[in-house]
C-alpha cells in the first residue's frame, strides 16, 4: 500500500504568509479554500456554524470592513465553533489525496504575537479568531516532532481512505475503473491492485453488481487500530468491515469480497 506523507506538521514552526502575501495570492487561496468547502470528506454540510465561522474568518483577509453575525457570539461559543472546524481541518490534511497548494489553520487572536510579532495586531480577525494560509507549493519536510500517536492515526486514515477507494471500484460494477484511480492509495502494478482489478474483470465477466438501486450493497468499517510500527512495518488489528449486501449485514474484511480474509496486514 502506497502512503502519501501528509502535513503532519501542525505547529508554529511552519511558515505563514504574512497579510500581504495573502492579498497577493487572493484568487489562487479563495480557489483552494472553495475546493475545501465543496470537499464532502471535511465538510459535510457547508451551511453548519463552524464553515460560516470559518468562511467569515478567511474572507475578512481579503475585506478588512467585513462583519460578521459571530462577532456578536460569546467568547466560549466562538471557540466552540473555531474547534469544531480547526479539528476537522486537521483530520482532513493528515488524509492521503490530492495535492493542496494552500493550507487554512484557525487561531486565536493572541498565538499571532509568536507568529507575526508587529504585524499581529493588525492581523485580520472576527471575535479574535483569524484564518492563516500556508503556502505548500514548496516542499514540505516532516519534522522530528511528529508523534507516534499522529503516525497511528495518519495510518488508520490511510488505511480507511484505500478501504473506501477499492469499495468504490466495486460500486462502479459492471464499468471497470482506471487502475489510475486505485494508485492514489496503492503501489502501482502492486499485489493489491491486481487482485482487486482481477475481482472486477471477473465479476463484469460474471455480469455480477452489488450497487442494485432496489437492493444496495454497503460497507462500513466497525473496527481499525495500528498495534505496532517497527523497522518501517505497520502491523494493525484485523480490518472489521461491515459490508451489507441486499440489507443483511455481514461483518468481515472488506477483502471477503475477494475470498481471502485474513487477521492481520504487514506494510
Amino acid at each position: 500500500m502506497y502512503i502519501p506523507i501528509g502535513l503532519s506538521n501542525w505547529s508554529n514552526n511552519v511558515e505563514y504568509l504574512s497579510l500581504q502575501e495573502v492579498i497577493t495570492l487572493e484568487e489562487d487561496i479563495k480557489k483552494e479554500m472553495a475546493l475545501l468547502l465543496s470537499n464532502k470528506a471535511v465538510v459535510l454540510k457547508p451551511n453548519s456554524l463552524q464553515w460560516q465561522f470559518f468562511c467569515d474568518c478567511g474572507n475578512k483577509l481579503f475585506n478588512a470592513g467585513q462583519t460578521s453575525k459571530f462577532s456578536s457570539l460569546n467568547n466560549s461559543q466562538r471557540a466552540q465553533l473555531k474547534f469544531e472546524a480547526e479539528d476537522k481541518l486537521k483530520r482532513f490534511y493528515l488524509r492521503p489525496g490530492r495535492q493542496i497548494n494552500f493550507v487554512f489553520k484557525m487561531v486565536h487572536k493572541k498565538e499571532l504575537k509568536n507568529i507575526f510579532f508587529d504585524e499581529a495586531d493588525s492581523y485580520p480577525d472576527i471575535g479574535e479568531y483569524s484564518v492563516l494560509v500556508i503556502n505548500t507549493t514548496k516542499e514540505i519536510n516532516i519534522k522530528d516532532s511528529i508523534s507516534e500517536k499522529d503516525i497511528k492515526e495518519y495510518i488508520e486514515r490511510v488505511v480507511t481512505e484505500a478501504v473506501e477507494t477499492e469499495f468504490k471500484a466495486y460500486m462502479k460494477l459492471p464499468k471497470i475503473i482506471s487502475d489510475v484511480i486505485l494508485d492514489k492509495c496503492f503501489m502501482t502494478d502492486s499485489p493489491a491492485v491486481k487482485e482487486i482489478m482481477h475481482v472486477l474483470i471477473r465479476h463484469k465477466e460474471r455480469g455480477w453488481i452489488i450497487s442494485n438501486p432496489m437492493n444496495p450493497s454497503t460497507k462500513r468499517i466497525l473496527s481499525l487500530k495500528v498495534k505496532k510500527i517497527e523497522k518501517g512495518e505497520v502491523l494493525y488489528q484485523q480490518l472489521n468491515t461491515g459490508i451489507y449486501v441486499g440489507g443483511i449485514q455481514i461483518k468481515m474484511p472488506i477483502l471477503s469480497l475477494i475470498e481471502k480474509p485474513t487477521n492481520s496486514n504487514t506494510f
